[in-house]
């Protein structure tokens, strides 16, 4: 038994060498974690729409929290795509709902993401209205990834 844990410890050691892999070095990754929708924070009226959003987020041990506010009308539904790319974070949202309401209201969308290794991240997010023809840029931010005190 001991020969195979110690066979099994000398091959470990062999491809963290062979790879260039030191056991004690930060790994460097940012990950999706999940999404959760707050849906209407409040309304808003109907002609003050604009389909822009407000980015509030946070950092601490490694987990990053966005916060999206978007104003849309009142029976949105929204679809989400995350791509990451290094510590590039590409965030699209669409408004899939089939009949608009009368009403304008401020939804809140959080996306939870792990990081590990960047003291920074950039940040789009590309937000498709509905019945728009294309998604437009309603975020791009640099986030300074610095652990609170």
């Amino acid at each position: 038994m001991k020969f195979y844990l110690g066979v099994t410890g000398f091959f470990v050691f062999m491809i963290y060498t062979s790879c260039g892999l030191d056991p004690d070095t930060v790994q460097i990754f940012i990950s999706y974690d999940s999404r959760e929708t707050e849906g209407c924070l409040r309304e808003i009226p109907y002609d003050q729409i604009t389909n822009e959003a407000l980015l509030t987020w946070r950092f601490e041990d490694n987990n990053l929290e966005l916060y999206i506010n978007l104003d849309t009308h009142c029976s949105a539904s929204f679809k989400d795509s995350v791509r990451i790319s290094n510590n590039n974070i590409t965030i699209f949202l669409q408004d899939t709902v089939s009949q608009t309401s009368d009403c304008g209201c401020i939804y809140r969308e959080i996306f939870y993401l792990t990081v590990s290794g960047y003291e920074e991240a950039n940040l789009k997010c590309f937000f498709k209205p509905y019945k728009a023809p294309d998604y437009k840029t309603v975020i791009d931010k640099l986030l300074k990834l610095t652990p609170l005190p």
